[in-house]
């Protein structure tokens, strides 16, 4: 009896020593970007004073700008006589 009892003991500490190394194990693979990637979101690009323009990824919630993310190739250089032709519009984000 005290065998069994002993037995027992032991494997429900090797339970919970595996059950804690699975929760911290697959825990900390959760980042803000895997959430952010799931999250509604738009592109626009966004253009500086020297007419080079970039697309990002947009981020809005309740009307308020969350993030933007910058599109990896998505640029261009337009010509120094060139005019957005959005308007007011291009500066508004949300």
């Amino acid at each position: 009896m005290k065998i069994r009892n002993l037995l027992i003991v032991v494997l429900f500490v090797v339970a919970l020593i595996l059950i804690w190394l699975f929760f911290s194990y697959y825990d900390s693979g959760i980042t803000g970007s895997v959430i952010f990637e799931d999250a509604p979101h738009y592109t626009k690009a966004i253009c500086d004073g020297n007419n080079f323009c970039q697309d990002y990824m947009v981020y809005c919630e309740d009307g308020e700008l969350v993030r933007t993310v910058a599109i990896d190739g998505a640029v261009i250089q337009h010509f120094d006589d060139w005019v957005d032709p959005r308007g007011e519009d291009a500066d508004v984000l949300c």
